[in-house]
């Protein structure tokens, strides 16, 4: 049996570098200007070295002077909550306390150095307290605390640690900080060559309206079975890894595809199709020449060195996907992930068997938004639409025809619609034969050249954004290789035909 290590340790901290970053400060407050971005009262290991910085804080952002007495003066509330020392309960000690941090001081420069050690330890102690809270639930878990559902919480654990430095223990924000990022976000993109902030979807009048796919945003994409939605998906998957790549200013992003419907080689299969422009059942049936075998080579290569991940895994739950979504995030900065489709993903850990449907797909989508949160990447799921489309005359998809449950809309932020009128006209097409009637062929005829107008017409219906508005956005279809295109110029990356 494995011995289990003793956690009978000193405490991790450095009370001396807490004391002489304190005392520097009281020295020299501008030196708050250079650290208060990444260390938080919080991150001391002694509540009352937590309390004095906080104070110093105040004083520096309301241009006080910051010194033992204005100090002193501005905890005096605190000291109960968090005694200044381990033995000060009054005014006289805590000046005392002060005056003592400031009589300490060795060198002001390395303020800094102390102020990254204070945060470092502080990573260490809540690592700690994050692993011994997995060793708890390990030796007493709850009745739906499986292995499962730990490894999700203690990896949830361990990533929030690892982002905790440019956004500590989940703070809230003062206003002012956030109207300043908004600031930033709007001179980013001002100074941004395509005028996106988010992550490009190649497709112009899609990044007009939206301004790029953004961080945080819980994207669905609905369709009728045959529409394209699939197509749809990996034409941006391939555009922006594409761009991520190539470009030297970090645009695009590296992406993950999970397929639930698809295996890996069939959805890689499709990719490679339209980027060689071969048809992809020529490529299975092996009906290519010289010609098309360079170009899937080609394409092959291009593809192989593009930042974009594939797991075809089925019947994932949305716990299963979070966990792997977070790990890549970690390991290769995931910045794009994809799902398709939202009704394949399983319910958790198949306990809630006895729940509806409705209920289910609730859960998953609220789940998978809280995902796109807390990666703080786009997160792209594709759906299913009610077959009440079928049933109309006009049969371009609603809101209401999202399949199964209405929080589908809800939860996300934008709602796109795939819609070829081309798909519905072909099945219309009058039945000819040796005795066809003058009308009959008239009709055919007609049928024909509609179906030659509307053959490579697409609309994308964005239905709902919940940061601007909605929008019809016509695109160029290539039935043959699956491809979507803008109808003024073709994706950079696709081959001319």
């Amino acid at each position: 049996m494995i011995p289990f290590p003793s956690l009978e340790r000193e405490p991790i901290e450095a009370v001396e570098a807490e004391q002489g970053l304190l005392g520097a400060i009281l020295v020299k407050p501008d030196l708050l200007d250079t650290i208060s971005d990444y260390l938080e009262p919080h991150h001391f290991s002694r509540p009352g070295h937590g309390v004095i910085y906080h104070a110093c804080q105040s004083l520096r952002k309301h241009s006080q002077v910051g010194d033992p007495i204005t100090v002193r003066d501005f905890i005096a509330n605190d000291w109960e909550r968090a005694p200044i020392a381990d033995a000060s309960t009054g005014k006289e000690e805590a000046l005392k306390y002060l005056k003592a941090l400031v009589a300490s001081v060795v060198s002001i420069a390395n303020a800094p150095f102390y102020a990254r050690r204070i945060v470092d330890l502080w990573l260490l102690r809540t690592l700690v307290d994050a692993c011994v809270r997995a060793i708890d639930r390990a030796y007493t878990p709850d009745v739906d605390d499986g292995p499962d559902k730990q490894i999700e919480t203690l990896e949830s654990d361990l990533y929030s640690l690892a982002i905790a430095e440019t956004d500590p223990d989940g703070w809230a924000l003062p206003f002012d900080k956030v109207a300043d990022l908004s600031v930033r976000q709007a001179e980013a993109a001002r100074n941004k060559e395509r005028d996106l902030i988010g992550v490009p979807t190649g497709f112009a009048d899609i990044d007009y309206c939206l301004g790029g796919l953004q961080p945080s945003d819980l994207i669905i994409i609905g369709a009728r079975p045959g529409m394209g939605k699939t197509a749809l998906a990996t034409n941006i998957a391939c555009h922006a890894a594409r761009l991520c790549k190539e470009s030297s200013t970090r645009e695009g992003a590296v992406v993950v595809f999970f397929s639930l419907e698809m295996s890996a080689l069939q959805l890689g299969t499709r990719v490679l199709s339209g980027l060689a422009q071969v048809r992809s059942d020529d490529i299975r049936a092996g009906r290519i020449n010289r010609e098309d075998m360079d170009r899937l080579v080609e394409g092959r290569d291009i593809l192989g060195s593009m930042p974009l991940f594939i797991d075809d895994t089925a019947a994932l739950s949305v716990s299963a996907l979070r966990r792997r979504a977070l790990r890549l995030k970690r390991q290769h900065d995931v910045g794009l992930i994809i799902i398709d489709y939202l009704q394949l993903l399983s319910s958790e850990q198949g306990k809630r068997r006895s729940e509806n449907r409705v209920q289910e797909l609730a859960e998953m989508t609220r789940g998978l938004k809280i995902l796109a949160k807390d990666v703080d990447v786009p997160v792209i799921v594709l759906s299913q639409l009610s077959r009440a489309v079928e049933q109309r005359d006009d049969k371009r998809p609603q809101l209401a025809d999202l399949r199964d449950s209405g929080t589908i809309e809800q939860d996300a932020d934008v709602v796109m619609f795939v819609y070829r009128a081309a798909y519905y006209h072909e099945k219309k097409e009058p039945r000819l034969g040796d005795d066809s009637s003058t009308e009959e062929v008239v009709a055919h005829e007609l049928w024909q050249n509609k179906m030659n107008s509307i053959r490579n017409e697409a609309l994308v219906s964005i239905a709902k954004h919940r940061h601007g508005a909605t929008a019809m956005v016509p695109l160029h279809f290539d039935g043959r290789y699956a491809q979507f295109s803008n109808l003024e110029r073709k994706n950079p990356w696709q081959r001319e035909a």
